[in-house]
This record gives C-alpha cells, sequence and structure tokens, in this order.
C-alpha cells in the first residue's frame, strides 16, 4: 500500500476516535448517557455515636436508648454515579491521547521527505568588514 494511503487511514481513524471520545464526555456530563458502570460501592457513612456525649453508665442508665445510627453522606446512587463518571472522564481521556498518537502518526506519514544539499561552497574565505 502507498505511504500516502495509510497516512490518510491513521489520520482519519485519530480523528474518528478523538471525536468519537469527546462526544462521549459530552453525553455522560450533560445527562444524556449513563456512564459506564464500572464500580458500585456503598457511599460513606457517619456514625451519629461520634456526636453524642457520653454519659457515666450510673447516671440514668435506662432514660436514653442506645441507639447505633448511622448517617449517608452522599447517597448511594448518587456516589457511585459520580465515581462512575470519574472513571468515565479518565477512560476518554486515554482514548483522547491515543487518537492524538494515531493521528499525529498518520501527518508525519504524509509529509513529504525533502532534503536540501547545500551547493558547494566557495573557495575564497570572507571579507573582513
Amino acid at each position: 500500500m502507498n505511504e500516502k494511503v495509510v497516512g490518510y487511514v491513521l489520520l482519519l481513524s485519530g480523528i474518528i476516535v478523538m471525536f468519537g471520545a469527546l462526544i462521549e464526555v459530552l453525553l455522560v456530563f450533560t445527562g444524556k448517557t449513563d456512564p459506564l458502570p464500572v464500580i458500585a460501592i456503598q457511599a460513606p457513612k457517619l456514625s451519629l455515636d461520634a456526636f453524642i456525649p457520653k454519659l457515666p453508665s450510673n447516671a440514668l442508665s435506662g432514660s436514653l436508648p442506645s441507639s447505633n445510627q448511622s448517617l449517608e453522606l452522599i447517597p448511594t446512587k448518587e456516589f457511585n454515579k459520580i465515581i462512575n463518571m470519574s472513571v468515565t472522564l479518565f477512560l476518554m481521556g486515554f482514548l483522547l491521547s491515543f487518537g492524538y498518537k494515531i493521528a499525529s502518526l498518520g501527518v508525519m506519514m504524509l509529509r513529504p521527505i525533502s532534503i536540501k544539499v547545500a551547493g558547494k561552497p566557495d573557495a575564497s574565505p570572507p571579507q573582513p568588514l
């Protein structure tokens, strides 16, 4: 295959990969599509017992119920969405750089290689000013 044809194919495929990654990021961050479901974990919880002062065991032992309550700082669904959006952004950044490398390789193959050879230098030395 001709070098120019391979260069154009690489350039076009690199541009397609870059635009695909860009469109995916725009669709995910505008909310038109969901991010890739890569990670599913529980949201961090905060124990409310840390904010209730400890009373001595003999004072009011039966008047306060012992509660082991915890509060979700962020709902689990939203927490997973934020993490998956970050993973999607990271992966699409990788694809964007991959497309750039392919396109730049194609451009390098399209550039003409021209070598200019200087003529024979004069035998006379340069004249002082």
